[in-house]
């Protein structure tokens, strides 16, 4: 998951859905949210955090109006 970019490293829990690993790391530079496969750890999906700085929350997973939803610090 890295290099990190902050003298703490990682603080985020990953967070478990549907049977896929899901992870944040937000640092000074090169943040992103990303989905893992957890038999091969191949990355199902990433998205680029451009605006995100250091956060060291965990995502949470609920459900609204039916469909799945994950919230994180912006």
């Amino acid at each position: 998951m890295g290099p990190f970019q902050d003298e703490f490293g990682a603080g985020s829990s990953p967070v478990i859905i549907d049977g896929k690993i899901i992870v944040k790391q937000d640092h000074d530079t090169d943040s992103f949210l990303a989905t893992i496969n957890p038999r091969d750890g191949t990355i199902i999906w990433k998205t680029d955090r451009p605006t995100a700085v250091r956060s060291y929350s965990t995502p949470v997973a609920f459900e609204f109006e039916g469909r799945k939803q994950l919230a994180t610090t912006r």
